[in-house]
């Protein structure tokens, strides 16, 4: 393992006696040049996934950790690295995404229930929402519905796994680009008080989906997203 700082040697600040150093190693030593190409395959991996999609901050340090074990000498400046090409890149940590609440208003009533079509009936009857009944993912159950005075909610378990889809009248506008496109809609990551969540605009509905990780999420964004589409609700 090599005592070179390879970020000092690609960003130009190493001292001309380490870069001369540097380059006869580079011209001799197999492991010299593969510890400086490992670290321009992340720079270039960080900067195309960037341009791609947005990423939770929790995830990025993953990454980071990830290529950095075990610890060469250019691990350590690989978190500062990683940072600083995702801002030149214009990439949105999940720090500065759009906090999202749906209800806001106070709950108009509860019910406990895994009967989609009378967690509807619930719900239009307390806010006038018309809500359609919303079959669960597979997998998951219904097991209680809210209603606020303008938007409803419904729990679906798998186990000790809770999710919630919140449905409200209005659009919403998402902050920044979408992360996906599911079914031809744009959907956005959004932060919430249960953690990660997507958001969407269906006609003339706002739905938001949280409670589980991220990568679930996606999951169940291919049944609920879809729905969504049709919307749930009739004016």
């Amino acid at each position: 393992m090599s005592h070179i700082d390879w970020q000092a040697y690609e960003d130009g600040s190493l001292s001309p006696e380490l870069r001369a150093e540097a380059d006869k190693l580079l011209a001799t030593e197999p492991s010299a040049k593969a510890e400086l190409e490992g670290l321009r395959s992340l720079k270039a991996a960080l900067v195309k996934t960037a341009e791609l999609e947005t990423i939770p901050l929790d995830k990025l340090s993953r990454m980071v950790r990830k290529v950095s074990h075990p610890k060469p000498k250019w691990a350590w400046p690989v978190a500062g690295i990683a940072f600083a090409v995702l801002a030149f890149a214009g990439y949105k940590v999940w720090t500065n995404v759009m906090t999202v609440t749906f209800d806001d208003s106070p709950v108009a009533g509860q019910l406990c229930t895994g009967d989609p079509s009378a967690a509807a009936k619930f719900a239009n009857e307390r806010n006038g929402l018309k809500v359609q009944p919303v079959e669960p993912a597979p997998g998951y159950e219904l097991s209680d519905v809210k209603a606020g005075n303008d938007w409803t909610m419904f729990q679906f378990t798998r186990g000790q796994t809770k999710c919630f889809l919140y449905v409200r009248k209005g659009e919403t506008t998402f902050q920044g680009p979408p992360a996906r496109h599911v079914a031809g809609n744009p959907v956005y990551l959004v932060h919430t008080r249960f953690g990660d969540g997507l958001g969407w605009v269906g006609g003339d509905y706002s739905y938001l989906l949280t409670g589980v990780p991220q990568e679930e999420l996606w999951n169940l964004s291919n049944h609920f997203v879809v729905r969504g589409v049709k919307p749930y609700y009739k004016n």
